[in-house]
């Protein structure tokens, strides 16, 4: 990859901190211009002063006062800086400056927090893109449950040239880690059962995605204080390297509630229990009383995995209560610099990545408040409805670290498209769309970050998974995963030098024995040195050979030569519905794949 020389690297960087043309200038002393776009209780009104517009708050209400603007042809695709600067005085509730653009059926196209407004002067900004389906977009302020009155003394909105080629320190470092999620387990699924495991992995290790985004909770490795157990996250660290499959980054999260004092039961509300569901509030956690627990259990973890983990998340999507963390973004700030802390004494080499932040001000705090010795990159969550808008909501994060003279590596830890979750991020119209902008957006991500990971590897239905888990349980790869065996290069559209093929019969009933044959075929000029590996044999199947690996093998395939490998089955009676069954063969630099699918029916 091209690397810009220092000098231009300098030149972005000033080029960006120069003034652009001036799209807006305000507030404006006109209320018309300011609008209640979205409330419930009390009442949010608009009173134009000499030093700014007040906006004042009655009645506890939740709502938006916003500043809108229509988006003309010539403005999209263009980056602007919006900077916000105002106080609020309140008698309870919170007041946040916000921009949300639409699309022109009204849809939500991108949503940034800019910071809260309290009693003292502050002064927010950010960066947008306005991509080419936004049709208008507003900036203002949020209040939740609000009494009391904000002040808004300035509002500018600016063009500015981005630079053509981003500074050194934030581009890719190394080859590329193609990653997936979840590559042993799916939602809804802590763990799989040892021969689908085992599938999925030689799957994905077919495939190319030799990584995976590794997590680990501070209360699975320290259940009481002061008793640490590292060793089931290093034994699972190291049962992906049978596969070839590594671990370059692991989320730290997951406070325990014997160190925070908090119970989820207590603290939550029943109403939002309720909304969150059992699953998110037994995932819910505070900040700890003493940071020197917080401390040991990181420096635990990274001596633990030395050698094994490159870096390490501090919490995934931290500024969004429901995956986790309830805490502010003070606590989050000391989150971030104890674990730095930690992670630089138990190894000088350890990188500390901050989490995805969804709303981006809390990052854009970090930056403000010089934070920035705290961490060495960021992770990145650019889901988008294109591969366009992802690559654009990446940019714009890297941008941000320039925005404030401090540009940083971006790891994308999660990315994808779906079909199955209308109001999910990634939406698109089928399987078929998803491989599309899937593609694309992975190619042009690896261009701006050296790990990418799709997020998921396995799901149930139209999900994001690269695999998806039918209702019989069998793993069926998708177009999307094609998609990404080529773009990793182990898995060719054209087919390897390796030829698969399955023979036996291609029906069975339930009880019924039968045997199938698995056979690579090596078409090349040149001898193939090759693992073969049988997959898809899942419990249901009742393969004969007890060890999940007994078939597994070895060999050097000579020009022309043949190797097979026979599987017995007796399918039991849950068994039902199409099974994906074949081989994997992993070369030197390319692998083969042959799937066929068994019907188990009466």
């Amino acid at each position: 990859m091209k690397r810009p020389h220092p000098f231009f690297a300098l030149l972005a960087l000033v080029s960006f901190s120069c003034g652009g043309e001036v799209f807006h200038d305000g507030p404006s002393k006109e209320t018309v211009d300011w609008v209640v776009t979205w409330k419930t209780n009390g009442a949010i009104a608009f009173e134009p002063g000499p030093t700014g517009l007040r906006l004042v708050a009655t009645g506890g209400v939740s709502g938006y006062g916003a500043r809108q603007f229509a988006v003309e042809a010539k403005d999209r695709g263009r980056y602007y800086t919006v900077r916000l600067a105002g106080r609020a005085s309140l008698e309870e509730g919170s007041a946040e400056a916000y921009l949300i653009a639409r699309d022109e059926k009204g849809r939500t196209a991108l949503f940034q927090g800019l910071g809260p407004l309290g009693p003292q002067p502050v002064a927010t900004r950010d960066i947008m893109r306005l991509s080419e389906n936004v049709a208008r977009f507003e900036v203002g302020l949020r209040f939740k449950n609000a009494k009391g009155e904000a002040l808004v003394t300035s509002l500018r909105i600016e063009t500015f040239e981005a630079p053509k080629e981003l500074p050194a320190a934030s581009l890719p470092k190394g080859p590329t880690y193609w990653a997936a999620t979840g590559i042993d387990r799916t939602y809804g699924l802590p763990e799989f059962e040892p021969r689908r495991r085992d599938t999925a992995l030689k799957l994905f290790a077919c495939a190319g995605v030799l990584a995976t985004r590794g997590g680990l909770r501070w209360e699975s490795a320290e259940a009481e204080a002061g008793k640490t157990n590292y060793g089931p996250f290093v034994d699972k660290l190291d049962s992906f390297a049978r596969y070839g499959i590594r671990v370059p980054i692991v989320c730290l999260g997951g406070t325990p509630a014997w160190a925070s004092g908090k119970d989820p039961l207590l603290e939550i509300p029943e109403a939002e229990r309720k909304k969150l569901g059992p699953f998110k509030v037994s995932n819910s956690y505070w900040a700890p009383k003493r940071w020197e627990d917080w401390e040991r259990f990181v420096e635990g973890a990274v001596r633990a995995a030395h050698g094994r983990v490159d870096a390490w998340e501090i919490i995934n999507e931290p500024d969004l209560p429901s995956e986790g963390f309830m805490g502010a973004y003070e606590e989050y700030r000391e989150y971030l610099k104890r674990a730095y802390l930690a992670a630089k004494r138990a190894d000088g080499k350890a990188r500390v990545f901050t989490g995805a932040f969804v709303k981006g001000d809390w990052l854009m705090r970090l930056y403000a408040e010089g934070a920035t010795n705290w961490f060495d990159g960021v992770c990145s969550h650019p889901y988008s409805s294109t591969a366009a808008g992802c690559l654009s909501v990446n940019r714009t994060l890297l941008l941000r670290g320039l925005l404030y003279g401090a540009p940083k590596e971006a790891w994308i830890t999660e990315v994808g498209f779906q079909s199955g979750w209308k109001d999910g991020p990634g939406l698109v119209a089928d399987e078929a769309q998803k491989a599309e902008q899937g593609a694309l957006a992975l190619r042009g991500l690896a261009e701006q970050s050296q790990l990418v990971t799709w997020y998921s590897g396995n799901e149930k239905g139209n999900m994001y998974g690269l695999n998806r888990i039918e209702a019989n349980g069998a793993l069926r790869p998708m177009p999307i995963f094609y998609e990404m065996g080529a773009i990793t290069g182990r898995l060719p559209k054209a087919g390897g030098p390796v030829v698969i093929r399955v023979e036996g019969p291609g029906k069975a009933a339930p009880g019924a024995a039968l045997t199938l044959r698995l056979c690579a075929s090596n078409a090349s000029r040149v001898a193939q040195p090759v693992k073969l590996w049988p997959v898809g044999f899942l419990d249901a199947l009742g393969p004969a050979h007890a060890e999940i690996a007994a078939l597994d093998g070895e060999a050097v395939l000579a020009p022309g030569q043949t190797r097979c490998i026979e599987v017995r089955l007796v399918p039991d009676a849950k068994a039902k519905g199409s099974y994906p069954v074949g081989l994997v063969a992993i070369g030197a630099k390319e692998n083969s794949l042959g799937l066929v699918d068994l019907e188990i029916a009466p």
